[in-house]
């Protein structure tokens, strides 16, 4: 059923002058390359949506220890609409029109390494995927720190009408350290019209070094799936990113080695090229289309 949704949307778009290409991400380290710290950006892969004044580049937050190029969350959300601060990937920064973001269609994975500065109630930061930047409406899968009695957990977040809308949650317990470097985990995966979310969570054999090797997973697998009609109006295709927030007190995070692997609708990214199994989709998109039109002659 999948295959035969995307062979659909491969003629839609081939119809409107469009076509899917199936891409991964060189790990982004956020470089001046990859992110402009400028009010409005116009040049790199990311585009704020929400608390653009409280994301920038630069060393991480970790107090002492070597620091490393990542994308840095501060200020207060205080539990803020759309869950705090987003920014998405987007290859054309500059405009934030509808029709030039870079939206990504069907199953995907992407990861990051993040680092929590602080015990404040709630800190949190995580991946963006199935995001509207119009409806401000998608999934965030998060991981949170809420407190030394709270203790730590990884939750998947709604981002729409309601703060803080969990909609599924693995406790962590105490396994979490602050100002330790985690692999944070999302693949989403679609069946027909359902799709499954699911995350995980790594330690580094080095934890207060991001480009380590990745030891142990830390606690258990989170699984989340919805059936159509999808909750609060989720839709493919869709926009992926990152997010940060703290439910009553001030954000202090650190993202860096943000990595993906997905179908792109309309555009190719900078330095990508389609791969061979999108071109024998489009192939094939193309040969029903001739096959259509000669039975109809």
């Amino acid at each position: 059923m999948t295959k035969f949704r995307n062979l659909v949307s491969a003629l839609a778009l081939i119809s409107a002058g469009g076509f899917l290409c199936t891409v991964s991400a060189a790990p982004l380290t956020f470089t001046a390359a990859d992110y402009d710290n400028s009010a409005v950006q116009t040049t790199g892969v990311f585009r704020d949506v929400t608390g653009g004044q409280n994301i920038n580049r630069g060393p991480s937050l970790n107090p002492s220890g070597t620091k490393y190029d990542a994308l840095n969350f501060t200020g207060s959300t205080n539990n803020a609409q759309l869950n705090g601060w987003v920014t998405t990937y987007d290859t054309t920064p500059g405009d934030a029109s509808a029709a030039t973001r870079t939206l990504f269609t069907g199953n995907m994975s992407m990861y990051a390494d993040v680092l929590i500065s602080g015990s404040d109630n709630g800190r949190g930061v995580g991946l963006v995927t199935m995001f509207n930047e119009d409806s401000k409406i998608g999934l965030s899968l998060y991981l949170q720190s809420a407190g030394n009695t709270d203790g730590y957990s990884m939750r998947l977040i709604q981002n729409s009408q309601v703060p803080n809308a969990t909609l599924t949650n693995v406790n962590l317990g105490g396994q979490i350290s602050e100002n330790q470097w985690y692999r944070l985990m999302l693949d989403l995966a679609f069946a027909g019209d359902d799709f499954t979310v699911s995350g995980k969570v790594f330690q580094h054999v080095i934890g207060t070094n991001p480009t380590s090797a990745l030891g142990a997973q830390v606690g258990a697998t989170l699984s989340y799936t919805d059936s159509a009609p999808w909750t609060a109006g989720l839709s493919d295709p869709y926009q992926i990113g990152l997010a940060a927030r703290n439910s009553a007190g001030n954000v202090f995070a650190s993202v860096t080695n943000f990595d993906f692997s997905g179908t792109v609708v309309g555009s190719t990214p900078i330095g990508e090229v389609p791969e061979p199994g999108t071109l024998a989709l489009l192939g094939l998109a193309m040969a029903g289309l001739g096959f259509a039109r000669r039975k109809r002659n």
